[in-house]
């Protein structure tokens, strides 16, 4: 299997507070953005509708 690095930018206090979930379910972070992916791969109907969700909500609380 080949790998892709990937960088991604977040807000610093988004991270650590990511960083601490994570690490209480003894999770990277690393390892939950691999899931995610895997999952939004594996289940593309799902994700899409969730991640239409989402969007939309994070585009109200811009409002």
């Amino acid at each position: 299997m080949t790998y892709e690095t990937i960088k991604v930018e977040i807000d610093e206090e988004v991270y650590r507070q990511a960083e601490q979930i994570l690490a209480a379910n003894h999770l990277t972070m690393e390892q939950a953005i691999r899931m995610f992916l895997q999952r939004v791969v594996q289940n593309h109907d799902e994700a899409k509708k969730e991640l239409q969700r989402w969007k939309d909500e994070e585009n109200r609380d811009e409002d």
